[in-house]
């Protein structure tokens, strides 16, 4: 009844996207592996009593995400102002990074957003829709019309580079 036998003890992490690309999110030390039971990294012939053997499992926590690395966000602190923030712009300036919100979006790909908020291949993807003659607001924030814009360019209806 060891760790390493065990469907609770995961040594890996990973998220899996629809564009069918992958990305390792964390790994533990070898030897090592994170318990969902105790919520700590355990050694690999630790043993307790919630044991659940599945010899199927390979110890790889396996998250499905509908989009491409790029279309994923999270919020997290502005790395420059450290999430301080500051809305008070005559005791400092404002962050140039967050815009003084002190929160900036974190895609998956690793890119970090600036004050515009957008993803280099949104802003992209934008600046077409604007060359059709898309310009209201709502339909250039509407994920569904920016998806159909990303698949015309990937199926090379669209001229232009590659983002």
């Amino acid at each position: 009844m060891r760790c390493d036998e065990c469907a609770h003890w995961v040594i890996a992490e990973k998220t899996v996207y629809g564009d069918d690309s992958e990305i390792e999110n964390k790994r533990c030390e070898q030897g090592l592996g994170d318990c969902g039971v105790l919520e700590q990294l355990t050694k690999c012939d630790f043993g307790c009593k919630s044991f659940v053997s599945n010899p199927l499992f390979d110890h790889i926590k396996v998250i499905h995400k509908a989009g491409a690395p790029w279309q994923e966000w999270k919020y997290g602190p502005c790395p420059d102002c450290k999430g301080l923030g500051c809305h008070m712009v005559e005791l400092r300036p404002a962050c140039g990074h967050c815009a003084g919100l002190g929160k900036v979006r974190y895609y998956d790909d690793g890119y970090i957003a600036d004050k515009s908020w957008d993803h280099p291949k949104e802003k992209e993807l934008k600046k077409r829709l604007r060359e059709q003659g898309i310009i209201d607001p709502a339909s250039l924030s509407d994920p569904g019309l920016l998806l159909a814009e990303a698949r015309k360019r990937d199926e090379g209806v669209l001229e232009g580079g590659s983002l």
